[in-house]
């Protein structure tokens, strides 16, 4: 809602604003522009020939410029020493100012200055008029600082107002009266530009002063009233109290009262009066007090002449008045009404007043509301029009620039809401954060500032998932609430803020206590809306909404009862034409549905379609909704098609997909969400068309996992919109059609994803440094910025200044640019099969996908070549569950952590000690089904393609991450088995140039300190064993030596790297996995973190427990120290699945090391599969139990 519009007090300006925020419908304070830097004149007199030459460059059309060429022509025949040349000047400055008042022109106002400025040093000491002169040039500086903003002018205005008020004699009652008036304008200037609290009280108490020399039956008692009820006002506006307002309406219901009816002040002081009575009807809510203000509005309308200056304030005024009664009973005449006004003060200001910043603030707000109730895109790009100008025409430190910036932000969240742009969200948050910080403590709208910094917050993690922003949420709109008096009418839209982060809460965590304090802030506002608000239905629907989730939660049939009574009040009291009433629709859509589900009654199913249609019908073509709305009702067709069997619903479901993939244009969670719906249906019903949808799905993933969120946030994302569950759909349904070049691509793009946007943003693309080096260098810089946040640091600004969200646009924008480039049109766009294929340069690539209705392998055996499809028709869930069951229970049955086994985890991964033997039987019968079932039919497929041994590597997802296919084929196999996280891992590590000379460190912790239970007194063996192979030059760091620092910077200079220490999965969470070094646990987050150090990486051998177990909940996504390390930057490397025993370390190290430096020149980094391939062997031919030999695995190169 607009602010109120500066007023004419006692012949001075007087300012006062009102405020609005989304929730609370208040908008923020809006007043002063700037427009030029003027020159304040010096003291020093001037000549009357000189002076009257000064003039403004117009010739005088009307009576007043006749007037002051008399008056110019008159001064310029005086002689210097004539005695009444001071008055005359003066008297001019007065004709110059009475023009300037009319035409707002500045050089008027400069010349009434500079005549003033002379009346003025040509008057003596001790002249009766000499105070009276010193206060009216005051005014013109402060008039000349309002108009421009130049600090010297009031510099100025201060010096003359205290010289004014020292030179009045006491005995003076009206110059006192009229001098301290002035100075309390020029107190009131100061503070509408800094906000000094000191210069509001100052302003205040001259005017109670100025109020105290007037007799009550004096004529400028009223003018005095009305003067100092403004003071009052804007002491309510900065502290909030009740009294103070009170004070001020009884001054200006006074001031009203003794005024002439033919008084020309009259209509000032009916606006004065209008502004109070709409104060407290803001703070009330009293409807009486509103109707009031709109009685004096228009009386001070109708006592002002067309043209007289004041006449876009009280259009400006009235605007505000019918804008509060829109918001208070929702009528369009009343929206329509402010409008009108605000366009008709906008065209009667002239560029460059004062006020016109504030008068564009007014109709922004008027644009932005009628949007809200129409919903017409033009209405509100128009809205942002008038905001930016408003903030542009500010100083910027001026009092009133953060609540512009305010108001500004809240046309952005209503841009990005309505087109889903993530850029309009960060500039709200921008401009929001920068009135909040600018906002002191104890102001009325630092409350405001706090909850509604709240609510774009809870924006953003409702897009981007970061925990910290909710975190962040709940912080600022509990401080608001904290700060908010219990009796104002604003608690509502605290109310209303807070109830939905604690929805998001419980959403998160599923605690069933932030539910319950949802539910109980969402009644509240309810209950405080009265009937006929603007946003009565709103708050019905979230009241709705609440008591839905609750249902199902609990299943109680009361709050279903309550969900769909609210739903159905929302849609009834919401005009046909408000743009809110598809979302409304859909609504009571989705509660009719849970109903049906719970009744099974055909009834409830129909009128779920039927509100269905009606939110489908009725939301524009491109809004980011509308797919949304068109998948569920396609839920809801296909459900009635299910039930009923009619060939007709089946054809709309038909119908809807492709309307759906169309609408899906936006890469939101309602679009994904849309998308995939659409494949599902259409590959469960055998239309092609889902592979269209699945494509359009994958197009989405990288705004649905934002790179410029951390991994952590990310990782929840994955989970929460189970990708690894679509991307192996995505890829059965690919198979289906048989479009395998298709299936690869899905599984790439659906493996390993936050590591590939970690390799993405370390991409140094030589080809564009070379044709486009500026580009290539802006990226690098920006990526470099990324990476801080994709690192795992926190991402809230309060912690991080850096804003990672304006990075991560401007890098897609840059990315945007250099694919437009010819040559450029895939940069860092997902790879197609053909670039995919070269994966299997070396040797082939056999992909696992596992899906609830089948298995499959693909085989990609040399680029060249057409991969070829392996079904596995015996992996079926059923058989697949019991797999992992058996594979549980025989970790178990050796005494080893499963994956699960969380109760245990203060075991560190080791074994526990028993004295009865370990039995092997059940590794051997999960080894024997996936021989017989995975591992035989695709190596009977390698050999159908004569490749009979040598390098193979499974790249899995799913549940086949968990199983030791490695193992699985008999001793003698020729095949030398790895694993690959994705197949640009693969293809990256292979084009990553050699370094030489290769650099050796070995690192080893036998003891931790504290825990007796894990020493490992072999670990010195195995690395003076390693070293011995390795050469002499080889670093050691053993024990003491082996501090997380001394690592990291190992890791920096180290080619290859020897760990061996004890390493622990943390299921919770993953990136705070960590091995067990001397001073601490080196974490997986800092592993990535340390990856732009790591050029000089190839191979790392992980001789710790658990660094190859990955995250159950992510399976796809390699989050285990081997495939971290991989991630970093190393070509290569060997981990373990689980726990191993300490002898095995030095045996199978040494044995693999000797074969990559067989040849004699250093370490081979492509022999190291081969080495652990023999090494494993051996174990298996001297009988070593499987449990010992399974879990070293081989991942890269």
């Amino acid at each position: 809602m607009p602010s109120l519009p500066p007023w004419v007090v006692d012949g001075w300006f007087f300012s006062l604003h009102r405020s609005w925020e989304q929730e609370a419908g208040e908008k923020e304070s809006i007043a002063f522009p700037t427009t030029s830097d003027t020159d304040v004149k010096s003291d020093t007199a001037i000549t009357p020939a000189a002076a009257a030459a000064q003039r403004p460059n117009r010739k005088p059309k009307d009576a007043i410029s006749s007037k002051i060429e008399e008056k110019r022509q008159y001064v310029a025949r005086l002689a210097p020493e004539d005695p009444d040349l001071a008055r005359e000047l003066y008297y001019l400055a007065n004709a110059y100012h009475d023009h300037y008042q009319r035409t707002q022109q500045l050089p008027d106002l400069d010349a009434a200055i500079r005549f003033n400025d002379a009346a003025v040093a040509g008057t003596f000491a001790g002249h009766n008029g000499l105070a009276a002169r010193q206060g009216s040039l005051a005014h013109l500086h402060t008039t000349r600082f309002s108009h421009t903003g130049n600090l010297a002018d009031l510099d100025a205005a201060f010096r003359y107002a205290n010289l004014a008020v020292k030179s009045t004699a006491s005995w003076n009652f009206g110059d006192m009266r009229t001098n301290l008036g002035v100075l309390a304008i020029a107190h009131r200037a100061r503070y509408r530009r800094f906000g000094a609290v000191e210069d509001l009280r100052a302003a205040l108490e001259c005017k109670k002063q100025a109020l105290a020399y007037t007799d009550e039956d004096h004529p400028n008692y009223a003018d005095s009233q009305a003067t100092l009820a403004v003071s009052y006002i804007e002491y309510y506006k900065r502290f909030g109290k009740i009294g103070d307002l009170e004070t001020a309406l009884d001054l200006a219901k006074s001031a009203v009262d003794n005024t002439d009816p033919k008084d020309c002040d009259l209509g000032m002081k009916h606006g004065n009066l209008a502004v109070a009575y709409t104060e407290r009807f803001r703070r009330l809510g009293d409807m009486a007090d509103l109707d009031l203000a709109l009685v004096h509005d228009q009386a001070a309308l109708d006592a002002t002449p067309p043209g007289h200056p004041n006449l876009s304030h009280y259009q400006a005024a009235i605007a505000v008045s019918y804008t509060e009664r829109y918001k208070r009973l929702g009528m369009l005449e009343d929206m329509e009404s402010a409008l009108k006004y605000d366009q008709a003060a906008v065209e009667n200001t002239l560029e460059g007043h004062p006020n016109l910043a504030s008068l564009h603030g007014n109709l922004a707000a008027s644009y932005s509301e009628r949007y809200s109730r129409l919903g017409s895109l033009n209405d509100l790009k128009t809205a942002l029009h008038f905001f930016k100008s408003c903030v542009d025409k500010t100083l910027t430190d001026h009092v009133d620039l953060p609540g512009r910036h305010a108001l500004l932000a809240e046309c952005h969240l209503d841009l990005y809401s309505r087109l889903g742009e993530l850029s309009d969200l960060d500039s709200a948050l921008y401009h929001y954060k920068y009135a909040s910080d600018r906002t002191p403590l104890g102001d009325t709208s630092y409350a405001r500032r706090l909850s509604g910094l709240g609510v774009l917050y809870c924006s953003r993690y409702e897009r981007l998932n970061s925990l910290d922003d909710l975190e962040a949420a709940f912080k600022y709109q509990k401080a608001g609430l904290e700060y908010c008096p219990a009796d104002h009418p604003e608690l509502i839209s605290f109310h209303r803020g807070i109830a939905k982060s604690y929805r998001y809460l419980y959403i998160r965590h599923r605690r069933i206590s932030d539910l319950e304090e949802s539910l109980r802030f969402y009644k509240s506002v309810l209950d405080k809306t009265p009937p006929g608000h603007v946003n009565l239905a709103t708050h019905h629907v979230n009241l709705s909404n609440a008591y839905k989730t609750r249902y199902n939660r609990l299943e109680d049939s009361k709050d279903l009862e309550l969900a769909l009574e609210h739903g159905n009040m929302a849609v009834d009291i919401t005009p046909r034409n408000h743009p809110k009433l598809p979302s409304r629709h859909q609504t009571l859509s989705s509660l009719y549905y849970v109903q049906y589900k719970a009744s099974e009654i055909l009834e409830d199913l129909t009128l779920a379609i039927h509100y269905g249609k009606r939110a489908v019908r009725s939301t524009p073509a491109k809004h980011p909704l509308l797919a949304k709305y068109q998948s569920h009702l396609l839920n809801l067709y296909n459900t009635k098609y299910q039930l009923l069997g009619n060939k007709e619903d089946y054809e709309i479901c038909a119908k809807l997909t492709g309307m759906i993939i169309k609408s899906a244009s936006t890469s939101t969670v309602s679009s994904w969400r849309a998308v995939t719906s659409v494949a599902s249906f259409a590959f469960d019903n055998n239309l092609p068309v889902a592979l269209e949808a699945y494509s359009a799905a994958f197009n989405m993933l990288s705004e649905l996992l934002w790179i410029g969120t951390n991994v952590s946030t990310r990782h929840y994302t994955l989970v929460k919109h189970d990708i690894q569950g679509i991307t192996s759909r995505a890829i059965a349904c690919a198979l289906h059609f048989n479009d395998i070049n298709s299936a690869v691509e899905y599984m790439e793009q659906g493996l390993s994803i936050v590591h590939q946007q970690s390799l993405q943003l370390k991409n140094e693309n030589s080809n564009l440094w070379r044709d486009y080096p500026e580009i290539a260098a802006k990226l690098r810089d920006v990526s470099t910025q990324v990476q801080h946040i994709d690192s795992g640091d926190d991402m809230n600004e309060e912690k991080n200044p850096p804003n990672y969200i304006a990075a991560t646009l401007e890098r897609q924008k840059l990315i945007a640019e250099i694919r437009a480039y010819p040559g450029y049109s895939d940069f860092l766009q997902p790879a197609s099969y053909k670039r995919l294929s070269y994966a299997a340069a070396e040797g082939p690539v056999i992909l696992l996908n596992f899906t609830s209705s089948r298995s499959d392998a693909i085989i990609i055996l040399k680029p060249e070549i057409s991969p070829v499809h392996v079904p596995l028709p015996g992996v079926t869930p059923k058989l697949a569950q019991k797999t992992l069951d058996l594979m549980r229970q025989a970790l178990r049955a050796v005494r080893i952590l499963s994956r699960d086994a969380s109760q245990e985890a203060s075991r560190y991964g080791r074994p526990l000690k028993s004295k009865q033997p370990p039995k092997d039987e059940k590794f051997q019968e999960v080894l024997l089904w996936l021989w017989n079932l995975v591992v035989q039919p695709v190596f009977q497929a390698l050999h159908k393609h004569d490749v009979q041994g040598g390098r193979v590597w499974w790249c899995t997802s799913g549940p086949f991450n968990y199983l030791p296919l490695h193992a699985a084929a008999p001793i003698g196999s020729l095949f030398i088995q790895s694993y690959t996280t994705s197949l640009h891992e693969l293809i990256r590590a292979r084009t990553k140039p050699e370094i030489k000379p290769t650099t050796c460190a070995v690192v080893g912790v036998s003891n931790v300190a504290g825990h007796p239970e894990l020493l490992l007194p072999l670990v010195p063996q195995e690395l003076q064993r390693v070293a011995t192979v390795l050469g002499s030059a080889t670093n050691q760091l053993l024990d003491s030596a082996a501090s997380v620092s001394n690592v990291l910077e190992v890791m920096k200079n180290s080619s290859w790297l020897h760990l061996a220490c004890h390493g622990k999965q943390d299921t919770e969470d993953p990136l705070k996995s960590h091995l067990m070094l001397n001073d601490g646990n080196l974490e997986l987050a800092a592993i990535l973190n340390n990856s732009k150090n790591l050029a000089s990486a190839e191979f790392i051998f992980l001789s710790a427990c658990e660094t190859a177990m990955g995250d159950e909940k992510l399976a796809n996504e390699a989050m285990h120290f081997t495939g971290s390390f991989i991630a970093a930057g190393f070509k290569s490397a060997v981990g373990t699945l689980w726990s191993m025993a300490d002898s095995d370390g030095p045996r199978v190290a040494e044995m693999m090391y000797r074969k990559v430096c067989e040849q004699g020149n250093g370490p081979e980094v492509g022999l190291a599969a081969e080495g652990l391939h023999r090494a494993v062997e051996s174990l298996r031919r001297q009988g070593v139990p499987a449990h010992r030999w399974i879990p070293f695995v081989h991942f890269g190169v």
